[in-house]
């Protein structure tokens, strides 16, 4: 099968999207497919893309606040052109917006089938375009519909996000997670006493929707043998270090931040620390939580879409209602080591759901 993937974000972008897009490709590709993969040009020939991405051509490129802006040239005539060559038997969109929406207009011209991953909730990014929000957030909601609308099946990647498509008339929606990258598809499961200062994690972008400086709420809540590692980038990280070291005066050795680490000491992080913490409210899945399940990781987390399918209550972790909860339910399971121990090991265990070539069985299935 020749599948053809058309995302508005990859490298050199990292995170969720990016990770699962490289995975999910990888399995295909072991299974026999063919995939190409269509993305923006944000470094023009500073890429290093293996064969199977295309880079669409740009008008203009900058860096805004140490992020990497394209504006594509002719992004349809470059579409269709590849559309053309690679005869794709599918395409899988990643955005409803830019690329995506050009992809789908010649889907629908030239009578092949599409798939579109509802990712994130995108209404929740409002607040990035320079116009209010009462009026972006049902403009924004109003178009992602429309375009759900016109695929051929929408994938949700949590039963909360497939409800929600539901609630709206969309019927074609179907619940596949993304799946982890390589580094952490088949990790054995690591036995670990916790000692203090006990180790929590953070892992992610640093911007406002991930909702951070509520877990520097719970480390003024928290004794002085609590220490947080964030790991991550992003643009907010200035403001994040202001509000940890000068506004609630937690000192540096208490609130650790590691910027853009190697996959090697990204691994090390998660299986160096006690407890994984997950403040987002708005995050569709979270692959950050496959990743902590699947170094040994239980997960303590405020309620959202994406941590209601992957933590089951008192099993792999807790879903708790603010940062006081978290505080508490941190030293509750901290302060027993057999309740802790079984944590560990069903978190490790709900790994599995989340393996790339499980997930890709489900998505061939899907695609024919």
């Amino acid at each position: 099968m020749r599948i053809l993937f058309v995302t508005n974000n990859y490298t050199p972008y990292s995170g969720g999207l990016v990770s699962s897009i490289q995975a999910t490709v990888k399995a295909l590709t072991q299974k026999g497919n063919e995939v190409l993969v269509v993305a923006p040009n944000f470094l023009g020939k500073k890429h290093d893309d293996p064969d199977w991405v295309k880079r669409v051509p740009s008008l203009i490129r900058f860096s805004y606040k140490k992020k990497h802006v394209s504006f594509p040239w002719r992004a349809h005539a470059f579409l269709k052109n590849q559309i053309e060559r690679f005869k794709p038997d599918v395409i899988h969109l990643h955005h409803p917006f830019l690329l995506g929406t050009a992809a789908l207009d010649i889907a629908k011209e030239k009578n092949i089938k599409t798939v579109f991953t509802y990712h994130t909730v995108y209404e929740a990014y409002a607040h990035y375009l320079p116009l209010p929000q009462f009026i972006t957030k049902p403009y924004i909601t109003n178009k992602v519909l429309r375009f759900c609308k016109q695929i051929d099946h929408t994938i949700a990647p949590s039963g909360t996000i497939h409800s929600h498509l539901k609630s709206h008339d969309i019927d074609t929606s179907v619940v596949i997670p993304s799946g982890l990258k390589e580094l952490f598809s088949a990790l054995p499961f690591t036995n670990r006493t916790p000692k203090k200062p006990f180790q929590l994690l953070y892992v992610g972008r640093f911007v406002k929707e991930k909702n951070i400086t509520a877990l520097f709420d719970v480390m003024a809540l928290l004794p002085q043998d609590y220490e947080l590692t964030l790991v991550g980038y992003g643009q907010y990280l200035d403001a994040l270090q202001e509000y940890a070291y000068s506004d609630l005066q937690l000192s540096r050795e208490r609130v650790r931040f590691i910027i853009k680490p190697d996959p090697q000491k990204l691994l090390n992080c998660y299986r160096s620390s006690d407890l994984f913490l997950f403040p987002s409210h708005t995050d569709t899945q979270g692959l950050v939580i496959a990743e902590a399940f699947a170094c040994s990781l239980p997960v303590i987390a405020f309620d959202g879409p994406g941590q209601r399918d992957s933590i089951q209550e008192g099993e792999n972790g807790y879903i708790v209602a603010d940062s006081k909860a978290m505080a508490a339910t941190i030293q509750n399971v901290l302060s027993d080591s057999g309740r802790y121990e079984m944590l560990r090991k069903h978190a490790w265990k709900s790994a599995r759901n989340f393996n790339p070539n499980y997930l890709c069985d489900r998505l061939i299935a899907l695609y024919e």
